[in-house]
């Protein structure tokens, strides 16, 4: 297999992988708690930060929009 097509192969793996193992909501909620810390929401989600990255890099715009939605949200309330 060359090789652009073997890292696109592993990008979506890898994807696949931390969508399972990190559910969009905990994902916000540790947000939410950790901010944009990659090695404390790692830590928070019990994955490694490799898989943290990969989730917050797979975001769909769907996701992403719902995101920073929830986290201007939280922000307001809290200020």
């Amino acid at each position: 297999m060359p090789r652009h097509l073997q890292a696109r192969e592993e990008r979506r793996v890898d994807d696949l992988v931390a969508r399972r193992l990190i559910r969009f909501e905990a994902l916000v909620d540790a947000m939410l708690w950790a901010g944009n810390d990659d090695h404390q929401l790692a830590n928070e989600l019990w994955v490694d930060v490799a898989t943290v990255r990969a989730r917050l890099a797979g975001l769909s715009s769907i996701e992403t929009a719902e995101l920073n939605r929830r986290l201007d949200e939280e922000e307001v309330w809290i200020a």
